[in-house]
């Protein structure tokens, strides 16, 4: 496949400023918690409204008045924040093992708690209608997902609703001539995540597992993430995204030394140009994300 003209780099490498951690006893989350963190996440969120036609609920919830929503894994809080800019009347709250990204000056119909999906309260037994999570991929093992499936379950109401969004990512085998640098930032990626037995192909089986936890009604929206210039404004936003995945894990892989496949930060940070460029030049390059969705019965 022909090469079109590299555009210049867009991501600037700079190490002058550490980045900041979460200190959540018993969590693996490699990524950061700082002010790079949460522009990110403004992204991030922004391209996935755009993949979903501007709607952020996906599943058919009745949030009237009285209704009662839960966002577990709420990062910097930019999701419900935006749910409550367009349900002003409704009450939710917000948990997450780190508090550092949250908004100084919140809506005033949400709180916010430090907490894990792996222990919600035990009082909220039957308490909301909707309980949203997306991208915990690097968050949970295995063994953690049907505990915070059954804690979701458990707080829901009967008719309730939860939300998962997931995205797939290179597969274990990934191999590309075209894209020497995405392979190994993709080996990269998939080591660090073992070396913390978190189970980043949850959304291969996230639809299984809602079953077994006892949910019904489950469905699925499959969108692609197209990175690169070559598919517009969309495909830019979900290369920064990725770059700043990518670039949000340095410290902890390189803590691991480079798992013999880079030596330095500078040999990362080459790396990172070169997904960029491979991005914008190499057409084709996507990822899945999903979003479930799936009630609990009455």
């Amino acid at each position: 496949m022909s090469k079109e003209p590299a555009p210049a780099h867009s991501y600037n490498h700079d190490h002058t400023t550490a980045r900041q951690f979460q200190q959540w006893t018993g969590s693996s989350y490699p990524l950061p918690a700082d002010a790079k963190e949460k522009e990110r996440l403004q992204l991030q969120h922004d391209a996935i409204k755009k993949l979903y036609e501007d709607r952020i609920l996906l599943a058919p919830v009745d949030l009237d008045k009285k209704a009662s929503v839960l966002e577990t894994g709420t990062g910097s809080g930019i999701w419900v924040v935006d749910l409550a800019g367009r349900k002003s009347n409704i009450d939710i709250v917000a948990v997450d093992i780190e508090s550092r990204n949250w908004p100084t000056s919140p809506p005033k119909n949400i709180e916010f708690i430090l907490g894990t999906v792996l222990e919600l309260p035990k009082e909220w037994d039957n308490k909301f209608a909707l309980v949203h999570q997306r991208l915990l991929l690097l968050a949970l093992a295995r063994e953690q997902w049907p505990v915070a499936l059954k804690e979701m379950y458990r707080v829901l109401k009967p008719g309730g609703w939860v939300q998962l969004g997931e995205t797939k990512i290179w597969p274990n085998d990934f191999k590309d001539p075209a894209r020497p640098c995405t392979e190994k930032l993709a080996t990269l990626y998939r080591a660090l995540a073992d070396s913390k037995e978190l189970y980043i192909d949850c959304a291969e089986s996230l639809g299984k597992m809602l079953a077994a936890a006892g949910f019904t009604n489950i469905k699925g929206e499959i969108r692609m993430q197209e990175m690169g210039v070559w598919a517009g404004e969309r495909g830019e936003a979900w290369r920064k995204d990725w770059v700043g995945v990518f670039n949000g894990i340095e410290t902890s892989v390189m803590d691991n030394n480079g798992f013999d496949v880079v030596k330095s930060m500078e040999e990362y940070d080459l790396l990172l140009d070169g997904f960029e460029e491979e991005c914008d030049t190499v057409k084709g390059g996507a990822l899945e994300f999903i979003i479930f969705y799936a009630q609990k019965p009455l």
